[in-house]
């Protein structure tokens, strides 16, 4: 294989992995590994319809990266989430709140409603007081931690904070999955956890669809525009501050292996002098 794989944090790259039917008991081993249950807890899962229904036709739509069910009828959602968003956690009670609200049709018996989890991997730090990975919320009493329903749950996981070696857990080898750049780090996980495999191999499968690059140069030259225009907003009347901070994120594109051409078209910087600074911070290839 010639190319390079593209990166399995792109949201479209994501729903195509975990949110395709034929790929269901792969979802379903991630799902397990996350939540730490065995597998007779959750040996299938049912991809659904990843749009949540609306009120009023005036509502918000809300769309989440991969929607299923299990056997029991609990309702997972599972999302990446590559940039910071300041509103992210009004965003997931909000998605929470819908996928409670729309299995109840009129008349229906509160009795009815199924458990609802949903999973937020972020490709940044989210919880930033606190050491470990993965985070579990729940409904509880503040004071003697009585849990009032076990109709609700969230879990968000943090991988900046995911150590470098696996850790004996069971979800590392697959949250180290969709921090693999190189076609070699891919390769190398798979070849030490082979329940990965199938995940590498259909990366390696719409890795190699042209329109999928396209789609993915399109986003990363867009994450490049916004990052350019919020560090204008930030070093605004902050000049000295401004060129280093530029040079933060010109080394972040580098890192999501933004082509150099592109980086000096968006930056006005030379191809030379971006090629100067790959090279001395070891970043991109």
């Amino acid at each position: 294989m010639n190319k390079e794989l593209l990166s399995p944090i792109f949201d479209f790259v994501f729903k195509y992995i975990w949110g395709d039917q034929r790929n269901s008991e792969l979802t379903a081993a991630l799902v397990r590994a996350i939540l730490r249950v065995p597998e007779s807890e959750i040996d299938q899962l049912t991809i659904t319809d990843p749009f949540l229904k609306r009120f009023w036709r005036k509502d918000k739509q809300g769309i989440v990266d991969v929607k299923m069910t299990d056997k029991t009828g609990r309702i997972i959602n599972i999302e990446i989430q590559a940039r910071r968003d300041k509103h992210m956690r009004n965003r997931i009670v909000y998605y929470l709140a819908k996928m409670l609200w729309e299995q109840l049709k009129r008349g229906g018996n509160y009795g009815q409603l199924n458990r609802v989890i949903s999973i937020v991997i972020c490709d940044h730090t989210m919880v930033n007081d606190e050491p470990h990975y993965q985070h579990a919320y729940s409904l509880e009493n503040e004071k003697t931690g009585d849990r009032f329903t076990d109709l609700v749950q969230i879990i968000i996981i943090e991988l900046p904070k995911l150590p470098k070696e696996a850790d004996g857990t069971e979800e590392w080898p697959w949250l180290q999955f969709f921090k693999c750049k190189t076609l070699e780090e891919f390769n190398m996980l798979a070849a030490k956890f082979p329940q990965i495999r199938r995940a590498v191999d259909a990366l390696k499968e719409i890795s190699m669809s042209d329109h999928a690059r396209a789609l993915a140069d399109a986003r990363q030259k867009a994450e490049w525009a916004q990052w350019a225009r919020e560090e204008d907003r930030f070093a605004e009347g902050k000049e000295q501050g401004k060129e280093q901070e530029k040079m933060e994120i010109i080394k972040k594109a580098l890192e999501k292996g933004l082509a150099i051409g592109d980086i000096a078209d968006l930056t006005g910087y030379d191809a030379a002098a971006i090629e100067g600074f790959r090279k001395t911070w070891g970043v991109g290839g």
